[in-house]
């Protein structure tokens, strides 16, 4: 069965796919991090607190990645790139 991306506008979409075709992540679960971390960027408090962002990204984070966590490229492709970090530090915890 085709994966339902309907939680999504057209383009967010397309940058999500971007996303998986310049990482090689799969786009479902791309989407559905997406949808975890902010309900598809709808989450009334998504602003608020320390991590923010459609991908709940930190603020020393995004310094040290240089990024601007609000944008959904730029959070969603940051958010892939640390998959190896935190896989790595739940193996040593």
């Amino acid at each position: 069965m085709d994966q339902d991306y309907s939680q999504v506008s057209p383009q967010e979409l397309s940058i999500l796919q971007r996303v998986s075709n310049e990482t090689g992540y799969p786009l479902e679960n791309l989407y559905s991090i997406y949808g975890y971390e902010s309900n598809y960027g709808r989450h009334k408090n998504m602003n608020k607190g320390k991590y923010q962002g459609p991908f709940q990204i930190g603020p020393k984070e995004a310094q040290a990645w240089n990024i601007n966590r609000y944008d959904l490229y730029e959070s969603a492709k940051a958010s892939v790139m640390a998959i190896p970090k935190r896989r790595e530090s739940l193996k040593n915890n």
